[in-house]
């Protein structure tokens, strides 16, 4: 994320353009058309975004003079949906059940920040009590 995505297009047809689509999680993120001037060969750029991660799907299409439209597709997987320093300090460190714990949470405006608090005893009987990097995107995928 927030790095540029470069892609080569080839073709056995020279070209006079080129369309393309960026689709991620069932939303169209960019649709450009690129002048070509005959050409074979073209490179398009477009920068990543936190909107396209975890995975984004690029449509790349262009119509010959006889109406035939040619198209072809990729598929491209990127890192970074965590963008936001997020610090967390708790006073104490370890308390007794029924002690007060303070928790200062510190992330930049409109953060989405998931806290997940299960007793050890909890955590010792049963797994899958964890907020994962998965649930993130899912939950990223659903809204």
């Amino acid at each position: 994320v927030n790095e540029d995505i470069e892609i080569d297009i080839n073709s056995t047809y020279p070209m006079k353009y080129v369309s393309y689509q960026v689709i991620s999680r069932g939303d169209l993120i960019i649709a450009n058309t690129v002048q070509v001037s005959n050409k074979k060969t073209q490179r398009i750029k477009f920068p990543s975004t936190a909107d396209m991660a975890p995975s984004a799907h690029v449509v790349v299409y262009y119509i010959k003079e006889d109406s035939e439209v040619i198209a072809d597709d990729i598929s491209i997987d990127l890192d970074g949906i965590f963008q936001n320093f997020v610090n967390i300090s708790i006073n104490p460190t370890e308390a007794e059940p029924g002690n007060m714990v303070e928790m200062t949470i510190q992330a930049q405006s409109n953060s989405h920040v998931g806290l997940l608090a299960v007793d050890q005893s909890v955590l010792l009987l049963k797994s899958g009590n964890d907020i994962t990097k998965n649930t993130v995107f899912e939950c990223r995928r659903s809204t």
